[in-house]
């Protein structure tokens, strides 16, 4: 199922550019936006074609899973989301992107293959205006939280070592079994989170 279901995307996403949409993003269902995505926009109405967003923005500190071994081999860019703009550079990476998942679209770590993801390590190097967004406020998750402290002003505004929080993803949290903050590592426990990290997940538990 995660192999069939990652595997569609670039064809799902040039649907939608055909159609006439001249920006599409794509956003993992497990993903809650938490503010506008201006900096995405800013990037492609400023010459970007394709916006990727790396798991990490530093270094990892201590021995535990994921480490950043894990990360290369699951892809250096996370694809729960991506933002691209029509154009021909973009028509040829999907196109590109199609042909390697037709029948690489697998979970092969002794191949170097992780579904769709595995892939975008390539695409900074072989299609033009291609953004890599160093913004600490998105794709927060588990791979990354330790590195990434999240509070909350007397406004309620939530913020990320200091920038606003865009959006949080959930990846493997069972809103089932709350105090587990995911299935896929062994660094956070839901008593080593601050309050507002805690409540983003209680939160997300009864969406």
């Amino acid at each position: 199922v995660l192999e069939l279901n990652t595997a569609v995307k670039p064809w799902a996403l040039e649907h939608l550019l055909a159609a006439g949409h001249g920006q599409v993003f794509y956003i993992d269902p497990d993903i809650l936006l938490y503010g506008p995505l201006r900096e995405v926009v800013d990037l492609l109405d400023s010459g970007h074609d394709v916006v990727l967003t790396p798991h990490l923005l530093s270094p990892m500190t201590d021995a535990l899973h994921p480490s950043e071994l894990d990360i290369r081999r699951a892809g250096t860019y996370n694809l729960g989301f991506c933002a691209m703009r029509d154009t021909p550079n973009v028509r040829n990476y999907l196109h590109w992107w199609q042909g390697k998942l037709r029948r690489d679209c697998t979970v092969e770590f002794d191949r170097g293959i992780f579904v769709d993801q595995s892939w975008m390590d390539l695409v900074p190097g072989l299609f033009e205006r291609v953004a890599v967004l160093r913004h600490a406020g998105y794709n927060v998750a588990y791979w990354n939280l330790a590195q990434r402290r999240v509070t909350a002003d007397a406004e309620g505004r939530r913020w990320v070592n200091g920038v606003p929080l865009m959006f949080f993803h959930f990846s493997g949290f069972n809103p089932r079994k709350p105090g587990v903050i995911s299935k896929y590592q062994s660094r956070l426990q839901r008593r080593t989170l601050n309050d507002t990290e805690r409540a983003l997940f209680d939160h997300y538990a009864q969406c």
